[in-house]
Protein backbone atom coordinates (compact mmCIF):
# COMPACT_ATOMS: atom_id res chain seq x y z
CA UNK A 1 0.00 0.00 0.00
CA UNK A 2 1.52 3.34 -0.99
CA UNK A 3 1.28 6.46 1.12
CA UNK A 4 -0.78 8.12 -1.65
CA UNK A 5 -3.68 5.68 -1.18
CA UNK A 6 -4.76 7.01 2.19
CA UNK A 7 -5.13 10.28 4.09
CA UNK A 8 -4.39 10.46 7.81
CA UNK A 9 -4.98 13.51 10.00
CA UNK A 10 -5.68 14.50 13.62
CA UNK A 11 -9.16 15.78 14.44
CA UNK A 12 -10.67 17.30 17.58
CA UNK A 13 -14.19 16.93 18.93
CA UNK A 14 -16.19 19.67 20.58
CA UNK A 15 -15.35 18.28 24.03
CA UNK A 16 -11.60 18.55 23.33
CA UNK A 17 -11.01 14.84 22.68
CA UNK A 18 -8.62 14.01 19.83
CA UNK A 19 -8.92 11.30 17.21
CA UNK A 20 -7.24 10.12 14.03
CA UNK A 21 -9.21 10.65 10.85
CA UNK A 22 -8.34 8.02 8.25
CA UNK A 23 -9.74 8.08 4.68
CA UNK A 24 -9.01 4.94 2.67
CA UNK A 25 -10.79 3.27 -0.21
CA UNK A 26 -13.55 5.87 -0.15
CA UNK A 27 -14.36 5.15 3.51
CA UNK A 28 -13.65 7.08 6.68
CA UNK A 29 -12.36 5.52 9.88
CA UNK A 30 -11.84 7.25 13.23
CA UNK A 31 -9.58 6.06 16.05
CA UNK A 32 -8.98 7.59 19.47
CA UNK A 33 -6.40 5.05 20.64
CA UNK A 34 -3.73 2.69 19.29
CA UNK A 35 -5.63 -0.50 20.18
CA UNK A 36 -6.35 -1.24 16.51
CA UNK A 37 -2.63 -1.50 15.70
CA UNK A 38 -1.67 -3.12 19.03
CA UNK A 39 -0.15 0.08 20.39
CA UNK A 40 -0.93 1.24 23.93
CA UNK A 41 -1.32 4.90 23.02
CA UNK A 42 -4.25 6.80 24.59
CA UNK A 43 -4.06 10.53 23.81
CA UNK A 44 -7.29 11.37 25.65
CA UNK A 45 -6.04 9.98 28.94
CA UNK A 46 -3.45 12.78 29.11
CA UNK A 47 -4.26 15.65 31.48
CA UNK A 48 -3.08 18.63 29.42
CA UNK A 49 -3.85 19.68 25.86
CA UNK A 50 -0.16 19.70 24.89
CA UNK A 51 0.30 16.14 26.11
CA UNK A 52 -2.80 15.00 24.23
CA UNK A 53 -1.54 16.50 20.98
CA UNK A 54 1.91 14.93 21.47
CA UNK A 55 0.36 11.51 22.00
CA UNK A 56 -1.99 12.01 19.03
CA UNK A 57 0.99 12.92 16.82
CA UNK A 58 2.81 9.79 18.01
CA UNK A 59 -0.28 7.70 17.26
CA UNK A 60 -0.50 9.24 13.78
CA UNK A 61 3.14 8.35 13.09
CA UNK A 62 2.68 4.77 14.35
CA UNK A 63 -0.47 4.28 12.28
CA UNK A 64 1.24 5.73 9.20
CA UNK A 65 4.00 3.11 9.57
CA UNK A 66 1.44 0.35 10.10
CA UNK A 67 -0.42 1.39 6.94
CA UNK A 68 2.82 1.46 4.94
CA UNK A 69 3.60 -2.03 6.22
CA UNK A 70 0.31 -3.44 5.00
CA UNK A 71 -2.08 -2.99 7.92
CA UNK A 72 -5.62 -2.31 6.75
CA UNK A 73 -8.58 -1.05 8.76
CA UNK A 74 -10.87 -2.96 6.42
CA UNK A 75 -9.81 -6.27 7.99
CA UNK A 76 -10.28 -5.05 11.58
CA UNK A 77 -13.51 -3.26 10.72
CA UNK A 78 -15.28 -6.61 10.40
CA UNK A 79 -14.90 -7.10 14.14
CA UNK A 80 -15.10 -3.44 15.14
CA UNK A 81 -17.13 -2.94 18.29
CA UNK A 82 -20.14 -0.79 17.54
CA UNK A 83 -22.44 0.70 20.15
CA UNK A 84 -25.39 -1.48 19.17
CA UNK A 85 -23.51 -4.78 18.90
CA UNK A 86 -21.72 -4.23 22.21
CA UNK A 87 -24.89 -3.21 24.03
CA UNK A 88 -26.83 -6.22 22.80
CA UNK A 89 -23.99 -8.66 23.48
CA UNK A 90 -23.36 -7.38 27.01
CA UNK A 91 -27.08 -7.38 27.81
CA UNK A 92 -27.43 -11.01 26.69
CA UNK A 93 -24.42 -11.99 28.80
CA UNK A 94 -25.83 -10.30 31.91
CA UNK A 95 -29.24 -11.88 31.49
CA UNK A 96 -27.65 -15.33 31.71
CA UNK A 97 -25.97 -14.58 35.04
CA UNK A 98 -27.45 -14.66 38.59
CA UNK A 99 -27.75 -10.91 39.15
CA UNK A 100 -30.52 -9.45 41.29
CA UNK A 101 -34.11 -9.53 40.04
CA UNK A 102 -34.20 -5.71 40.03
CA UNK A 103 -31.03 -5.36 37.91
CA UNK A 104 -32.09 -8.00 35.38
CA UNK A 105 -35.51 -6.37 35.10
CA UNK A 106 -33.83 -3.01 34.44
CA UNK A 107 -31.61 -4.56 31.74
CA UNK A 108 -34.65 -6.10 30.00
CA UNK A 109 -36.55 -2.81 30.20
CA UNK A 110 -33.58 -0.88 28.77
CA UNK A 111 -33.20 -3.30 25.84
CA UNK A 112 -36.94 -3.08 25.15
CA UNK A 113 -36.53 0.69 24.89
CA UNK A 114 -33.43 0.30 22.73
CA UNK A 115 -35.32 -1.84 20.22
CA UNK A 116 -37.91 0.95 19.85
CA UNK A 117 -35.48 3.90 19.81
CA UNK A 118 -36.09 5.99 16.62
CA UNK A 119 -32.38 6.75 16.12
CA UNK A 120 -31.30 3.17 16.85
CA UNK A 121 -29.90 2.55 13.36
CA UNK A 122 -27.73 5.68 13.41
CA UNK A 123 -26.46 5.26 16.97
CA UNK A 124 -26.14 1.48 16.77
CA UNK A 125 -23.54 1.47 13.95
CA UNK A 126 -21.22 4.02 15.56
CA UNK A 127 -17.88 2.55 16.74
CA UNK A 128 -17.44 2.80 20.49
CA UNK A 129 -14.50 5.18 20.13
CA UNK A 130 -16.76 7.63 18.26
CA UNK A 131 -19.57 7.63 20.81
CA UNK A 132 -20.06 11.02 22.43
CA UNK A 133 -21.84 12.04 25.60
CA UNK A 134 -24.74 13.65 23.73
CA UNK A 135 -25.40 10.40 21.80
CA UNK A 136 -25.99 8.52 25.04
CA UNK A 137 -27.84 11.42 26.65
CA UNK A 138 -30.34 11.59 23.78
CA UNK A 139 -31.17 7.89 24.20
CA UNK A 140 -31.50 8.16 27.98
CA UNK A 141 -33.83 11.17 27.73
CA UNK A 142 -35.93 9.49 25.06
CA UNK A 143 -36.49 6.48 27.34
CA UNK A 144 -38.16 8.49 30.12
CA UNK A 145 -38.82 12.00 31.40
CA UNK A 146 -38.41 10.83 34.99
CA UNK A 147 -35.24 12.15 36.62
CA UNK A 148 -34.94 8.98 38.70
CA UNK A 149 -35.55 6.82 35.63
CA UNK A 150 -32.89 8.66 33.63
CA UNK A 151 -30.32 8.19 36.38
CA UNK A 152 -31.21 4.51 36.63
CA UNK A 153 -30.86 4.04 32.87
CA UNK A 154 -27.48 5.75 32.96
CA UNK A 155 -26.33 3.36 35.68
CA UNK A 156 -27.51 0.29 33.73
CA UNK A 157 -25.94 1.51 30.48
CA UNK A 158 -22.69 2.25 32.27
CA UNK A 159 -22.62 -1.22 33.83
CA UNK A 160 -22.98 -2.76 30.35
CA UNK A 161 -20.65 -0.55 28.32
CA UNK A 162 -18.02 0.99 30.58
CA UNK A 163 -15.42 -1.78 30.28
CA UNK A 164 -15.67 -1.77 26.48
CA UNK A 165 -15.43 2.03 26.37
CA UNK A 166 -12.35 1.92 28.58
CA UNK A 167 -10.75 -0.58 26.22
CA UNK A 168 -11.00 1.91 23.36
CA UNK A 169 -9.99 4.92 25.45
CA UNK A 170 -13.44 6.52 25.47
CA UNK A 171 -14.43 5.97 29.11
CA UNK A 172 -15.20 9.65 29.74
CA UNK A 173 -18.62 9.31 28.08
CA UNK A 174 -20.45 8.45 31.30
CA UNK A 175 -18.19 10.52 33.53
CA UNK A 176 -19.07 13.65 31.53
CA UNK A 177 -22.77 12.80 31.37
CA UNK A 178 -24.38 14.83 34.13
CA UNK A 179 -28.05 14.39 35.02
CA UNK A 180 -30.31 16.33 37.37
CA UNK A 181 -30.67 15.00 40.88
CA UNK A 182 -34.21 13.90 41.80
CA UNK A 183 -36.08 15.88 44.39
CA UNK A 184 -36.05 14.15 47.75
CA UNK A 185 -39.34 12.38 48.40
CA UNK A 186 -40.82 12.28 51.88
CA UNK A 187 -42.97 9.41 53.09
CA UNK A 188 -45.21 11.41 55.39
CA UNK A 189 -45.52 9.80 58.85
CA UNK A 190 -48.92 8.87 60.30
CA UNK A 191 -50.36 10.89 63.18
CA UNK A 192 -53.15 8.41 63.96
CA UNK A 193 -51.55 4.99 63.47
CA UNK A 194 -54.32 2.99 65.24
CA UNK A 195 -56.98 4.73 63.15
CA UNK A 196 -55.40 3.99 59.78
CA UNK A 197 -54.57 0.43 60.85
CA UNK A 198 -58.22 -0.16 61.76
CA UNK A 199 -59.29 1.03 58.31
CA UNK A 200 -56.72 -1.29 56.68
CA UNK A 201 -57.88 -4.26 58.78
CA UNK A 202 -61.42 -3.82 57.46
CA UNK A 203 -60.03 -3.78 53.92
CA UNK A 204 -57.58 -6.72 54.04
CA UNK A 205 -56.14 -8.66 57.05
CA UNK A 206 -52.89 -9.55 55.24
CA UNK A 207 -52.21 -5.94 54.31
CA UNK A 208 -53.02 -5.05 57.93
CA UNK A 209 -50.37 -7.51 59.21
CA UNK A 210 -47.84 -6.13 56.73
CA UNK A 211 -48.44 -2.60 58.03
CA UNK A 212 -48.26 -3.80 61.65
CA UNK A 213 -44.87 -5.42 61.04
CA UNK A 214 -43.58 -2.36 59.18
CA UNK A 215 -44.58 -0.11 62.07
CA UNK A 216 -44.02 -2.35 65.08
CA UNK A 217 -40.92 -4.28 63.89
CA UNK A 218 -39.58 -1.73 61.39
CA UNK A 219 -39.29 -4.30 58.62
CA UNK A 220 -39.31 -3.39 54.94
CA UNK A 221 -42.62 -4.39 53.31
CA UNK A 222 -41.81 -5.64 49.84
CA UNK A 223 -38.85 -7.87 50.64
CA UNK A 224 -38.40 -8.54 54.34
CA UNK A 225 -42.08 -8.78 55.31
CA UNK A 226 -43.33 -10.45 52.12
CA UNK A 227 -40.71 -13.20 52.45
CA UNK A 228 -41.22 -13.91 56.16
CA UNK A 229 -41.65 -17.54 57.17
CA UNK A 230 -42.81 -18.91 60.52
CA UNK A 231 -39.24 -20.15 61.03
CA UNK A 232 -38.07 -16.52 61.27
CA UNK A 233 -39.97 -16.13 64.55
CA UNK A 234 -39.10 -17.66 67.89
CA UNK A 235 -41.46 -20.34 69.20
CA UNK A 236 -43.34 -17.85 71.38
CA UNK A 237 -43.38 -15.24 68.56
CA UNK A 238 -41.60 -12.71 70.79
CA UNK A 239 -38.70 -12.09 68.37
CA UNK A 240 -38.13 -12.11 64.62
CA UNK A 241 -34.64 -12.62 63.23
CA UNK A 242 -33.30 -11.99 59.73
CA UNK A 243 -29.83 -12.83 58.44
CA UNK A 244 -27.74 -10.26 56.61
CA UNK A 245 -28.66 -11.91 53.31
CA UNK A 246 -32.31 -11.12 53.94
CA UNK A 247 -32.13 -7.35 54.36
CA UNK A 248 -30.84 -4.31 52.52
CA UNK A 249 -28.34 -3.28 55.21
CA UNK A 250 -26.60 -6.71 55.05
CA UNK A 251 -26.62 -6.88 58.86
CA UNK A 252 -28.15 -9.62 61.00
CA UNK A 253 -31.28 -8.32 62.72
CA UNK A 254 -33.09 -9.58 65.79
CA UNK A 255 -36.17 -7.46 66.48
CA UNK A 256 -38.64 -7.79 69.38
CA UNK A 257 -42.30 -8.34 68.49
CA UNK A 258 -44.87 -6.45 70.54
CA UNK A 259 -47.69 -8.38 72.33
CA UNK A 260 -50.32 -6.88 70.01
CA UNK A 261 -48.52 -8.19 66.91
CA UNK A 262 -47.90 -11.53 68.63
CA UNK A 263 -51.63 -11.92 69.14
CA UNK A 264 -52.35 -11.24 65.45
CA UNK A 265 -49.67 -13.76 64.45
CA UNK A 266 -51.09 -16.45 66.77
CA UNK A 267 -54.48 -16.18 65.11
CA UNK A 268 -52.87 -16.74 61.70
CA UNK A 269 -50.26 -19.35 62.54
CA UNK A 270 -51.29 -22.91 61.62
CA UNK A 271 -51.18 -25.52 64.37
CA UNK A 272 -48.37 -27.40 62.62
CA UNK A 273 -46.44 -25.19 60.22
CA UNK A 274 -43.85 -27.14 58.24
CA UNK A 275 -40.39 -25.71 57.65
CA UNK A 276 -40.20 -22.74 55.30
CA UNK A 277 -43.91 -21.93 55.15
CA UNK A 278 -44.54 -18.32 54.25
CA UNK A 279 -46.53 -16.27 56.78
CA UNK A 280 -48.82 -14.71 54.16
CA UNK A 281 -49.23 -17.31 51.41
CA UNK A 282 -49.29 -20.32 53.80
CA UNK A 283 -47.11 -22.09 51.24
CA UNK A 284 -43.38 -22.42 50.73
CA UNK A 285 -43.60 -20.01 47.80
CA UNK A 286 -44.17 -16.36 48.76
CA UNK A 287 -46.53 -14.05 46.95
CA UNK A 288 -45.15 -12.21 43.92
CA UNK A 289 -43.00 -9.10 44.34
CA UNK A 290 -45.85 -6.69 43.61
CA UNK A 291 -48.36 -8.32 45.96
CA UNK A 292 -48.40 -5.64 48.67
CA UNK A 293 -47.84 -2.86 46.14
CA UNK A 294 -51.00 -3.92 44.33
CA UNK A 295 -52.99 -4.29 47.54
CA UNK A 296 -51.87 -0.87 48.73
CA UNK A 297 -52.77 0.77 45.43
CA UNK A 298 -56.31 -0.60 45.66
CA UNK A 299 -56.68 0.37 49.31
CA UNK A 300 -55.44 3.90 48.62
CA UNK A 301 -58.22 4.49 46.11
CA UNK A 302 -60.97 3.82 48.66
CA UNK A 303 -59.34 5.07 51.87
CA UNK A 304 -60.91 8.02 53.68
CA UNK A 305 -58.01 8.59 56.09
CA UNK A 306 -54.88 8.54 53.92
CA UNK A 307 -53.20 11.90 53.36
CA UNK A 308 -50.98 13.04 50.50
CA UNK A 309 -47.47 11.44 50.55
CA UNK A 310 -48.51 8.76 53.06
CA UNK A 311 -47.40 5.36 51.76
CA UNK A 312 -46.89 1.78 52.86
CA UNK A 313 -43.35 2.75 53.87
CA UNK A 314 -44.76 5.52 56.06
CA UNK A 315 -45.50 2.89 58.72
CA UNK A 316 -41.81 2.00 58.97
CA UNK A 317 -40.90 5.69 59.08
CA UNK A 318 -43.51 6.41 61.76
CA UNK A 319 -42.10 3.57 63.85
CA UNK A 320 -38.55 4.85 63.38
CA UNK A 321 -39.52 8.30 64.63
CA UNK A 322 -41.08 6.82 67.75
CA UNK A 323 -37.99 4.68 68.46
CA UNK A 324 -35.68 7.68 68.17
CA UNK A 325 -37.92 9.97 70.23
CA UNK A 326 -38.28 7.35 72.98
CA UNK A 327 -34.61 6.32 73.16
CA UNK A 328 -32.71 9.30 71.77
CA UNK A 329 -30.17 6.70 70.58
CA UNK A 330 -28.88 6.59 67.03
CA UNK A 331 -27.18 3.27 67.77
CA UNK A 332 -30.44 1.62 68.80
CA UNK A 333 -32.18 3.10 65.78
CA UNK A 334 -29.44 1.75 63.51
CA UNK A 335 -29.74 -1.73 65.02
CA UNK A 336 -33.51 -1.97 64.87
CA UNK A 337 -33.71 -0.48 61.35
CA UNK A 338 -30.94 -2.70 60.01
CA UNK A 339 -28.94 0.23 58.63
CA UNK A 340 -25.40 -0.49 57.48
CA UNK A 341 -23.94 2.50 59.37
CA UNK A 342 -24.79 5.37 61.71
CA UNK A 343 -24.40 7.75 58.77
CA UNK A 344 -27.28 6.02 57.02
CA UNK A 345 -29.41 6.45 60.15
CA UNK A 346 -28.53 10.15 60.33
CA UNK A 347 -29.45 10.64 56.69
CA UNK A 348 -32.67 8.72 57.28
CA UNK A 349 -33.69 11.04 60.14
CA UNK A 350 -32.90 14.12 58.07
CA UNK A 351 -35.11 12.74 55.30
CA UNK A 352 -37.96 12.40 57.83
CA UNK A 353 -37.32 15.96 59.02
CA UNK A 354 -36.89 14.76 62.60
CA UNK A 355 -35.58 17.42 64.95
CA UNK A 356 -32.34 16.12 66.44
CA UNK A 357 -31.27 19.13 68.57
CA UNK A 358 -33.04 21.66 70.78
CA UNK A 359 -31.86 25.19 71.49
CA UNK A 360 -30.71 24.16 74.97
CA UNK A 361 -28.50 21.48 73.42
CA UNK A 362 -26.36 24.09 71.70
CA UNK A 363 -23.13 25.58 73.21
CA UNK A 364 -23.54 28.67 75.35
CA UNK A 365 -21.19 31.62 75.88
Amino acid sequence: MSSNSFQLSIGQRTDGRLFLNLFIGGKRFRYSSGECIQEKIYPNKCLTSDERWQKASLLRAKMHIALENGWSPVRTNAVARTFGDTLEQKAQERLQLPYSYQYLRDVRCLMHKWNRYPDRKELGVLPLEEIERDDVLSFIKWCTNSVTGQRNNKAVLSSLLLDSLKACGNDSVFRDLKLRKPAQSLHKPYKDVPGILEEILEYDPKLHLCCLLAFGCLLRPHREIRLLTWDDFTEDLSFVSLSGKRNKGKRNRIVPVSPIIQEVLRRLKPLSASTGVNVFSSKKEPYNRDYFKTLWGRFKKQSKLLELDQTLYSFRHSGAIQVYEKTGSLTKLQQVMGHSSLQVSLTYLRGLEVKQLDAEDMPEL
